[in-house]
């Protein structure tokens, strides 16, 4: 299991993610464990990339009223998380069953994706959704949505 903590005040580490939290939470009080460690990429940058997505998504309007069989199309997070991530160039591309080409995101979770790559992935994001969404929203510039992006993690 991979669980992700970060550095709380004193010598205190606090459960970021799901697993870690259910890891914790399975503990006995007074029992101890084995933990192999890995340093994580930054915590803070993480939250920053999703910052960025959250106002992304909610500035997106796609188009309205459209159906599928019958049925209604919303607007989906993950989807779009999904697609902004292909659009930047992070993707592993299979054949379908079909013959076709399907193009799937590459994972952004921690064990999957080191600093380095991370601050690419960001970038190529960032790119994306100016492009296609900020730009057409009247943003001044991509600092400008950096600094609402930065400001929205600061107040969260």
């Amino acid at each position: 299991m991979k669980c992700v903590f970060e550095r709380g005040r004193g010598e205190v580490l606090i459960p970021v993610d799901d697993n870690a939290l259910a890891f914790v939470r399975a503990i006995k009080t007074g029992s101890g464990v084995t933990v192999d460690v890995k340093r994580a990429r930054n915590i803070k940058f993480h939250r920053l990339f999703f910052s960025l997505m959250n106002l992304a998504f909610d500035m997106w309007e796609p188009p309205k009223d459209r159906e599928y069989r019958g049925m209604a199309i919303q607007k989906n997070f993950d989807r779009f998380r999904e697609d902004v991530l292909i659009l930047a160039g992070h993707y592993d591309a299979s054949y379908s069953i079909d013959g076709g080409v399907q193009l799937r995101a590459k994972s952004i979770a921690f064990a999957n994706c080191d600093e380095d790559e991370f601050k690419a992935v960001y970038s190529s994001v960032l790119n994306v959704v100016w492009e296609r969404i900020f730009k057409q929203a009247n943003f001044r510039s991509k600092d400008e949505v950096e600094n609402i992006v930065n400001n929205l993690l600061a107040y969260g």
